[in-house]
């Protein structure tokens, strides 16, 4: 993945501008954080530690929120944004196709909103490529997986178009919208850090109750669930590009597709710790479908 990438941007090299070369070589460096982790298993600590640290980076060299309009709030908030984005992605990754296509198709979104920029647009189509040819292997039943080194890799190119690129003017209401293409991960990843923290656990230490664990669990097929979870992202982006464009306010359209997931992930079980979990008893609440 990280070689397809590099051959993206070098045939393209041409619309790269010399700045945003920097923000490609921190994706890299996270990538090969990644890689290490998938050669030796890496402490978690030293992933965010690392994740955090190229976050900063980042807002040094001009990728910054810009929420808060104060300094010192808006690095610790494009950091904390940087390393959410990855670990998101990494957590999407536990299902064969999933995280490929979802990614691809926010991916879609990210392209259409930056297209005015060539270096945004290049980054964009070169994530939507390496998903759309993984994708290729990795739809079910896989015959490869990305591991850490790849989810890291697709969730540093989304945090780093999400991310405003040297704009001072940038404010929440502009990064917003493109955080609705990723709302199903995000909610996902937010869930699973509330789970753990409910049982004083490690946000780190993973758990069998993401979306598409329980969706397995009651019977889905895995085409069914990657169908819904692909449907859905599509109505994500469209809903974000409404928020982009003017025509929708992005905190009410917002609110209210948080408001709907959250009731989803109510009835799904998506807050239930494994511990406190009941043994599967069917789809009571959500039915069975059909390959």
């Amino acid at each position: 993945m990280a070689i397809g990438l590099a051959a993206g941007l070098v045939l393209s090299a041409g619309a790269i501008h010399s700045e945003d070369w920097i923000g490609i070589g921190i994706v890299l460096a996270v990538w090969a954080i990644g890689i290490s982790d998938d050669l030796w298993n890496l402490p978690p600590s030293l992933r965010l530690g690392s994740e955090l640290l190229a976050g900063a980076a980042l807002w040094i060299a001009g990728w910054q929120t810009n929420w808060f309009k104060t300094p010192i709030l808006d690095l610790a908030a494009t950091c904390l944004l940087f390393a959410f984005l990855i670990n998101a992605m990494n957590m999407l990754d536990g299902a064969d196709g999933l995280a490929t296509g979802v990614v691809g198709i926010g991916a879609v979104g990210l392209a259409i909103a930056r297209g005015d920029t060539s270096g945004e647009l290049v980054f964009a189509g070169c994530l939507i490529a390496v998903c759309a040819a993984m994708l290729v292997y990795n739809f079910p039943r896989a015959s490869i997986f990305m591991g850490d080194s790849g989810s890291t890799l697709i969730g540093a190119l989304v945090a780093l178009l999400v991310l405003q690129p040297r704009s001072s003017a940038a404010g929440f209401n502009d990064t917003l919208p493109l955080l609705v293409f990723f709302m199903l991960p995000l909610g996902d990843a937010g869930l699973a850090i509330v789970r753990r923290l409910r049982t004083r656990s490690s946000p780190f230490r993973g758990d069998r109750r993401h979306f598409y664990d329980l969706l397995l669990r009651r019977g889905w097929p895995i085409r069914g669930v990657l169908a819904v979870s692909y449907g859905l992202t599509a109505i994500l982006v469209s809903a974000g590009l409404l928020c982009e464009s003017g025509r929708a306010s992005a905190l009410v359209l917002t609110g209210a597709i948080a408001a709907v997931l959250l009731t989803f992930a109510w009835f799904l079980g998506s807050f239930i710790p494994d511990q406190a979990a009941p043994k599967p008893q069917g789809a009571r609440l959500l039915p069975k479908i059909e390959a």
